[in-house]
């Protein structure tokens, strides 16, 4: 059960989901993680699933079930977590 909580893609858990590569991987239920993989792009295409999920390199809020363009410089991963996850409760009140 683990290994569909840690690392699993995201088709697993929204098969309908349009991403297009880099395919995103859950990081256990509320993070979602999208690699950064080509040195020429500044910006990637995101699927988020539905709900509200907080882009951590970016420090703002996407709503998910759209696609979105995300600043993505090579070195610096997107990752999302979950609005209404106690994850996100605990970065947002962390000094």
């Amino acid at each position: 059960m683990l290994g569909l909580l840690f690392g699993s893609p995201l088709w697993m858990h929204e098969p309908t989901s349009q991403s297009k590569p880099p395919l995103p991987f859950f990081v256990g239920p509320d993070g979602l993680f999208y690699p950064v993989t080509w040195p020429r792009r500044r910006w990637i295409e995101v699927s988020l699933p539905f709900g509200t999920w907080y882009a951590l390199t970016e420090s703002r809020t996407y709503e998910g079930g759209y696609t979105a363009e995300v600043p993505a410089p090579l070195g610096k991963p997107c990752l999302f977590v979950r609005v209404d996850s106690p994850i996100y409760h605990t970065l947002r009140n962390s000094p």
